[in-house]
């Protein structure tokens, strides 16, 4: 009976572990500025990369202090997104990943998707045999009030 009720919590963590990692967020196209494969909530979707401004919706921020430094060297930009994640302690958000040419590691910043405020950034080393580690990018005070002033309501 024991046997039986351990292999049937073994079975239904790895159903839970199976539903969790099932989650894939949703690349969007970049086309110019435009973003493209969010839902039309939130419309007009862009992102400058030269001027490191992301406009969802009513919302603009443009990206500067420390996180103005993460553009700095040549770099590949991924841009995709979840709005449809539930049970999850995240609010809908957008992921900016920034790939340095000829690097092993690359940063990601991810932003809340309505209210446009960084959630976290983090660069990310690409280890050996396919792994990652991530290293939170500190934001202090500072940085995350500069950040606020960068935000606006647009229409």
């Amino acid at each position: 009976m024991r046997a039986r009720h351990l292999a049937t919590s073994i079975l239904a963590f790895a159903l839970l572990q199976g539903s969790l990692f099932a989650h894939r967020d949703t690349p969007l196209e970049i086309e110019g500025t435009r973003l493209i494969g969010l839902p039309d909530k939130y419309a007009p979707a862009e992102f400058d990369l030269k001027s490191r401004r992301l406009r969802i919706g009513s919302r603009v921020i443009t990206l500067g202090g420390v996180l103005d430094t993460l553009f700095e060297e040549p770099c590949d930009v991924r841009v995709s997104a979840s709005w449809y994640h539930e049970g999850s302690s995240l609010p809908p958000y957008i992921l900016i990943s920034l790939y340095p040419r000829g690097r092993e590691q690359h940063y990601e910043i991810l932003l809340a998707l309505a209210a446009l405020h960084v959630i976290k950034a983090d660069v990310v080393l690409h280890l050996p045999r396919d792994s990652w580690a991530w290293i939170p990018i500190e934001l202090d005070a500072q940085q995350r009030e500069l950040l606020r002033k960068a935000t606006e309501i647009v229409k």
